[in-house]
């Protein structure tokens, strides 16, 4: 339980800013842990879930790597990501094997 007046997601994410995330696998750092995830399941598993509607042939490892690519190569802030529910049950029961 957090305690009085702690707002846990101002502070993970001031965490996050200051921390860079290694790799256990191949040590290569990363900037935060979404960046670190996308790395692991792109690089060591080959785990590609996410298809960008708009590319087709671009896939992404995670629903992070994907709604960067959306925003930043396509400069859209809103996206359809099909089978989404699908998607994140596959991932979950990947990283829990």
């Amino acid at each position: 339980m957090a305690a009085a007046g702690v707002n846990i997601t101002t502070t993970l994410g001031r965490l996050e800013e200051e921390m860079s995330a290694k790799c256990c696998v191949c040590t290569d750092e990363f900037p935060g842990i979404d960046d670190l995830e996308a790395h692991i399941s792109a690089d060591h598993y080959n785990c590609l879930p996410f298809e960008c509607e708009k590319c087709k042939f671009a896939k992404f490892p995670t629903e992070f790597a994907i709604k960067r690519h959306y925003e930043e190569d396509h400069g859209l802030m809103e996206y359809f990501v099909s089978d989404l529910n699908l998607k994140r049950t596959i991932l979950n029961d990947f990283y829990n094997f």
